[in-house]
């Protein structure tokens, strides 16, 4: 199967959410999960710009929107529904958001709190201890600050070259953090090795804090947020082996635990693509004792499509007006 780029994987996931609209334009009734990521203000983005889901006014809308046209879920309820325990769901809508960027508690929880709104919080639990600068932003710093004209990469396919100039330079992160989950069973830090050297360029200082704290996290969830697992280091865990992908999601499990004082059973599969995680997946996670994992392949869990360990969400894009979340 090709890799898409990051655009056309949110035309795909769009194209999967309008196959599934009725005649009339009306989302077929289940549940829809929204996964977003960044909140802020794009234009300002020091790292990967693509990270980043939307802005607090565009963030604020997009509830209020869901709040008066669909029906907002908890975690809970959402689980219910995709195990088939409630028959009738309407048109369901849960909100998630992924990695624990400190932007979504300064931005995001702000406007969540205010409107009475609960949404799950997967966090990397390596990234909450701070002075972590995650791949995905590592690579987005070293292409947008390349000294060199072109470089060249390997691949399972044979080199690639990539030319930079002044202007393309988003397009090129894009394609190089996509030439890297195409590999991925390449360490990340060999990796951004390699790109170093050909991009005659450095590695960022981790100098200013970029997730929430653990103190922030226990806030969250005292006012009602939930937060899950996200993994330890954010490894795409169909790449590991079972004993690593099992050290990645039960190391997660229990420092979540230990900080937050509550069972962690529920967790979202780094990258979230159907090729992230795989049936050992599964079974790893069923075995240390989560009930549930969530993908981010696009997608509406209706009656007949849904299971608990490929719970689908829907990428939230740049620049999205509520209603083209679920309309056609």
């Amino acid at each position: 199967m090709p890799r898409l780029n990051f655009k056309s994987r949110l035309a795909s996931s769009w194209s999967r959410l309008n196959s599934r609209l009725g005649s009339h334009g009306s989302p077929e009734q289940g549940l829809a999960v929204l996964a977003y990521h960044r909140v802020g203000d794009r234009s300002l983005a020091a790292y990967d710009p693509w990270v980043y889901s939307t802005d607090a006014d565009h963030l604020d809308e997009q509830v209020r929107y869901i709040k008066k046209h669909r029906r907002l879920v908890g975690l809970e309820e959402a689980l219910e529904i995709v195990a088939g325990r409630i028959r009738d769901p309407g048109e369901a809508t849960l909100l998630t958001f992924d990695d624990g960027y400190l932007d979504n508690y300064e931005v995001a929880f702000p406007i969540l709190k205010a409107q009475g709104a609960e949404a799950v919080f997967f966090v990397v639990t390596s990234f909450a201890a701070g002075g972590v600068i995650p791949w995905w932003d590592q690579i987005a710093w070293i292409v947008k600050s390349a000294r060199a004209d072109s470089f060249q990469l390997a691949s399972r396919d044979g080199p690639v070259k990539f030319h930079l100039d002044s202007t393309n330079r988003a397009d090129v992160v894009t394609k190089v953090l996509d030439l890297y989950k195409g590999n991925p069973s390449e360490a990340p830090d060999e990796f951004i090795q390699e790109l170093e050297q050909s991009c005659d360029s450095v590695r960022p200082d981790a100098n200013a804090r970029m997730f929430f704290s653990w103190n922030e996290a226990r806030e969250m969830q005292a006012a009602g947020m939930r937060i899950a697992a996200h993994t330890d280091s954010h490894r795409i865990l169909a790449s590991l082996s079972p004993t690593d992908q099992r050290a990645e999601v039960d190391r997660s499990q229990q420092i979540l635990e230990r900080e937050l004082q509550t069972p962690i059973d529920v967790m979202a599969y780094p990258v979230g693509s159907a090729d992230a995680f795989n049936t050992i997946t599964e079974q790893v996670l069923a075995e240390c004792g989560y009930r549930a994992a969530f993908s981010c392949h696009g997608g509406i869990n209706g009656r007949f499509n849904s299971r608990l360990f490929d719970i689908k969400r829907i990428p939230v894009w740049w620049g999205a007006e509520p209603a083209w979340l679920f309309e056609g």
